[in-house]
């Protein structure tokens, strides 16, 4: 699967509402507790830096994760059932295809594919929808006749209403049906919907990484890791020396990153990825290039070489052993200029600052569904990043002191 990503530098304008404290503190503080009770049992566990993302839309496959981790002990460990868009290598096939068997004592199911045979995993999921999953798993008396009966959304709307899910005192009043509903808000209903499967289930403390029983990769070997190199301040900002790692510990930009993603992959239950000197060459070429022509887009087209040919022809070096495996590739862009010239505070992050990088890159990516899939992916084994950085994009103005950086991952399978 390839994807790219990028990011846009947006003034956020905040809009405060005037809404009475009391009552609005009470309806928070309460949804935190529920929130809190799903990270205790293991329910959740957010991103790598430890938030949540509440404020974000939440993905089928994720609902699928959620259900299944609650209520696991109704699932058929003999289950058939595939979904045509679910390949061996996708990271939520495991948790989709159990919780399409969750089902009430009626026969009704919680979560369904689509009439095509699909599941659509990315897909974000609306109030109706997430109302209607969590109504169907926890009515015990709801009836296929109730169902065939039912009004869409309104039936689902009053049931959850009449449960408790959503309505008065649940923290969540009155939803619109055909908006996204944000992670927070889903958390919540789950919690109003399942408490009492929920509190069955043994608390568990937040796992270190390094006391999993799967070891992530050895560390790469960095050299001069005591601080930041002896580089004069106004070399930070030159381009030949943020590339060469003058300015910029690649070694431990790649190290950063590596741990992100593992830790992920092993909550998962995937393998830890290792890092893959054969991809640098690739990975490379494809940062390289693409800061030269200032954009990931070519001619209006994205993984494609400067001259149209397909990205993975970046890896023809490794012949014939990368045509036995799978492969995969990820992009990011970040620009930032300014017309004073000056290195703004967050721009000196980016050029100096390799664990804040990592993260941004990470964050980019884990929050695209498309480049999550490759990073999670259990058919890769191997990776390489490259971050490389130029000085002009092809929408920034002339005139203008740009910083355009290109990350590019490479990913590989064990070759055959």
């Amino acid at each position: 699967m390839k994807k790219f990503s990028r990011l846009l530098f947006v003034l956020l304008l905040a809009s405060c509402l005037l809404t009475p404290s009391s009552l609005l503190a009470k309806s928070v503080s309460d949804n935190n507790e529920k929130i809190e009770a799903l990270q205790k049992a293991g329910i959740i566990t957010g991103y790598p830096d430890g938030s949540l993302g509440l404020d974000k839309p939440i993905t089928r496959a994720e609902i699928a994760v959620i259900l299944t981790k609650i209520k696991g002990e109704l699932i058929e460990k003999n289950y058939q059932q595939i979904f045509n868009d679910l390949g061996k290598g996708h990271w939520a096939k495991f948790y989709v295809e159990n919780a399409s068997q969750i089902k009430n004592p009626q026969g009704i199911s919680a979560i369904v594919g689509y009439p095509d045979g699909s599941f659509k995993p990315s897909n974000q999921i609306t109030y109706a929808e997430i109302l209607k999953i969590l109504v169907a798993a926890s009515k015990s008396d709801l009836t296929s006749a109730d169902v065939k009966e039912s009004t869409w959304p309104s039936s689902w709307i009053a049931w959850a209403n009449s449960m408790g899910i959503i309505g008065p005192n649940s923290g969540i009043e009155n939803p619109e049906p055909n908006k996204f509903a944000p992670r927070g808000h889903v958390f919540t209903m789950v919690y109003n919907a399942m408490s009492d499967d929920i509190n069955k289930i043994e608390t568990k403390a937040p796992e270190n990484i390094n006391e999993k029983t799967k070891e992530l990769p050895k560390e790469i070997k960095i050299e001069n890791t005591d601080g930041k190199k002896a580089a004069v301040d106004s070399e930070i900002g030159n381009i030949d020396s943020f590339n060469k790692g003058v300015t910029f510990n690649h070694g431990l930009f790649h190290q950063e990153f590596l741990k992100l993603i593992n830790a992920d992959r092993q909550n998962l239950g995937c393998d830890p990825l290792e890092w893959a000197d054969d991809l640098t060459k690739g990975a490379s070429t494809r940062s390289e290039e693409l800061v030269a022509n200032g954009s990931i887009d070519v001619n209006g087209k994205f993984h494609r070489r400067l001259d149209g040919r397909p990205w993975q022809t970046s890896l023809d070096y490794l012949e014939p052993q990368i045509s036995t495996t799978t492969n995969g590739e990820n992009l990011v862009e970040i620009i930032n200029s300014s017309s004073n010239g000056n290195i703004a505070p967050k721009t000196r992050k980016f050029l100096t600052d390799e664990k804040f990088m990592a993260k941004t890159l990470y964050d980019l990516w884990w929050n695209s569904p498309g480049h999550r899939d490759n990073m999670m992916n259990p058919k890769f084994r191997y990776l390489n990043l490259q971050l490389r950085l130029g000085d002009h994009a092809k929408n920034v103005d002339k005139g203008k002191r740009t910083f355009y950086f290109v990350g590019t991952t490479h990913f590989r399978g064990d070759y055959k």
